[in-house]
């Protein structure tokens, strides 16, 4: 009771320091402090033996944009502190210290060189021990801090009127600080693609593309890693500035970095409506089928299939709600090891969540979120997950 105590007092102490800052800062400088806590009933993602926890964690943010005719600059450090109720022994897995200090920086920029080209560059830098789940796919390995880092760039010209090229490329690392884990869970991706889009009018737009992304994974038992090629064509919809749709497909190779394995090739899909901030109701709608990494260690990539939708509704000023509902399904080829026999590895997920602003600096959140796993490549499992949060904008 008394880490407890001692906890929330420090969190407190953040959030009143964040906010005493925010008295002398000006624009483009804004600060924000977030409080907040994670409770689950399943904290390893276990069938039996279930371990329940709550997280606490405060994070002041301090952000700086500086826009200029040419383009702008966003960037923004954000330490956070956390505090664990159940932390882990070391028999057990990776440790979680009773309080760790874990934090992120990042920098996001577009500059013009001409009017009709521009580049985008960014990148972040993260010191976590919580992946989360993402739309599209998920990880659950919550047992080990580790550092991420996402780099990425894009060059776009107008190369006509009706003409749009792009060029992209992204590099992500992901490193554990133990090394029981990084033996086995340490990764690289590095990804490209180039588009070429035709604007035909009437919000209508055609495009094609090519891409190729390398997956990297550490393992001392097992050779694997995959590179995978896309190739399609997609045509868009643009109903307004907030509500647009898209629809893609093409074909997929994937390339084991295990010469024993023959490649794989699929079809390839991708799908999106999306309606953001034009009225009080906002959805989007998502899928997708292709190659992907691979979500189950230790295998080298995945065929996955993704439905994913999320909605939220401004009741009032004061009151917004949300539901968001996702289903994936990767299919994994047996690699040849009593590791690797292969299957599918399903995912279903639920969540809704409500916001109450009390005015326009000061808002509070709460979300449910439920998650059922059903997989033949690992441990099936359910898994309760409650979050209550308290935001201050400056």
């Amino acid at each position: 009771m008394n880490r407890v105590l001692l906890c929330v007092s420090v969190l407190a102490a953040i959030v009143a320091a964040s906010c005493a800052l925010a008295d002398t800062i000006t624009k483009p400088w804004t600060v924000s402090a977030t409080v907040g806590g994670v409770y689950t009933d399943n904290r390893d993602g276990l069938r039996s033996n279930k371990e329940a926890n709550l997280d606490l964690t405060a994070e002041p943010r301090l952000s700086y944009r500086l826009t200029a005719e040419q383009g702008q600059l966003d960037f923004y450090v954000a330490p956070a502190l956390k505090w664990h109720s159940n932390p882990r022994s070391s028999s057990e897995g990776s440790p979680q210290n009773d309080a760790e200090l874990f934090g992120g920086i990042g920098l996001d920029g577009l500059y013009r060189i001409v009017p009709r080209v521009q580049v985008k560059l960014g990148e972040s830098f993260l010191y976590t021990d919580d992946p989360g789940i993402d739309e599209g796919g998920a990880t659950v390995r919550t047992n080990g801090s580790f550092y991420l880092n996402n780099a990425y760039a894009e060059v776009g010209a107008e190369l006509t009127p009706k003409f749009i090229g792009s060029l992209n490329g992204r590099v992500i690392n992901k490193r554990y600080t133990e090394d029981s884990v990084a033996n086995y869970e340490d990764e690289d991706t590095l990804s490209s693609e180039a588009n070429l889009k035709y604007m035909m009018g009437s919000g209508y737009a055609l495009s094609g593309f090519v891409g190729a992304s390398l997956f990297d994974n550490e393992s001392p038992t097992v050779d694997r890693g995959s590179t995978v090629y896309d190739v399609g064509a997609g045509v868009e919809k643009t109903f307004t500035p907030d509500f647009w749709a898209k629809l893609s497909a093409g074909y997929a190779n994937a390339d084991y970095e295990n010469e024993n394995l023959d490649s794989l090739d699929t079809v390839l899909g991708r799908g999106e409506v999306v309606l953001r901030a034009a009225s009080p109701t906002r959805f989007r709608v998502s899928g997708m089928h292709g190659f992907y990494a691979p979500y189950v260690r230790p295998y080298s990539v995945q065929r996955l299939t993704s439905v994913a939708g999320s909605v939220e509704h401004d009741f009032t000023q004061q009151i917004t709600l949300a539901a968001n509902a996702q289903y994936t399904q990767g299919h994994y080829k047996n690699e040849g090891t009593a590791e690797t026999p292969g299957g599918d590895d399903r995912l279903a997920t639920a969540g809704v969540r409500g916001y109450y602003r009390f005015s326009r600096n000061l808002s509070a959140g709460l979300g449910y979120t439920f998650e059922h796993w059903d997989s033949e490549v690992r441990e099936s499992f359910n898994r309760n997950t409650v979050d209550v949060s308290l935001k201050a904008e400056m």
